[in-house]
């Protein structure tokens, strides 16, 4: 379950700050579909292009193996 905090953080538009803690909760829940949403929004927003990709492509992966 995902916390107010990042939330907040979102609305704030602290993308940064966010994804520091969603990166902190997938540790603990690698497979969890909110998590991994929460950080394509926050590579979205910061225009991380890159990093936004390689989630995407990990995803994708992941979801053609099972």
């Amino acid at each position: 379950m995902i916390d107010e905090k990042e939330d907040w953080y979102e609305k704030l538009h602290r993308w940064k700050d966010a994804l520091k803690i969603y990166e902190g909760k997938e540790i603990m829940d690698p497979g969890n579909f909110e998590i991994l949403k929460g950080k394509l929004n926050c590579f979205r927003n910061t225009f991380d292009w890159e990093n936004l990709s390689l989630l995407v492509e990990r995803m994708w992966d992941d979801y053609q193996t099972t």
